[in-house]
């Protein structure tokens, strides 16, 4: 699985939309949509930020 996908699952397991983990985050809706589809990846600071909000660890977030 990548982190994408496992980033989605995590997400989606909180019941929170990609427009409220943005907003949470302070990062891009449309960035974060890449990520999830695996077409950006994220830089340290924001899966620390992303983890934060979903309730895990960056090592589970990106495996």
């Amino acid at each position: 699985m990548t982190y994408g996908e496992r980033m989605r699952r995590l997400r989606e397991d909180k019941e929170m939309s990609l427009r409220e983990l943005a907003e949470k985050t302070l990062l891009d809706y449309a960035f974060l949509s890449r990520v999830e589809n695996d077409l950006r990846t994220l830089t340290l600071p924001q899966a620390k930020a992303v983890a934060r909000e979903l309730g895990c660890t960056v090592n589970e977030l990106v495996g």
